[in-house]
């Protein structure tokens, strides 16, 4: 990975191209690198319980509502749901 400028004088790079270079491999090259990515340019970490999934639980009314907005590919099974 090369970083900065390296002529006969200089052999150094700025701290914001090593740090965006660094940022930028680990997002590419790591498992959940864009969370590491983030703590890294933010300078805090990131919250990873923040962001948990959850299960709706299905009722009878939700299912019954989703079965009278989808068409059935049988004619008797939307005529049942309608008596």
């Amino acid at each position: 990975m090369k970083l900065g400028v390296n002529t006969a004088t200089t052999n150094y790079a700025p701290y914001a191209t090593v740090h965006e270079k660094i940022a930028t491999y680990i997002q590419k090259n790591y498992d959940c690198g864009h969370d590491i990515a983030k703590s890294i340019h933010t300078g805090q970490l990131v919250d990873l319980d923040a962001e948990k999934p959850t299960r709706a639980i299905a009722t009878f009314r939700r299912i019954m509502t989703v079965a009278m907005i989808l068409p059935s590919p049988f004619p008797q099974v939307n005529s049942l749901i309608w008596m």
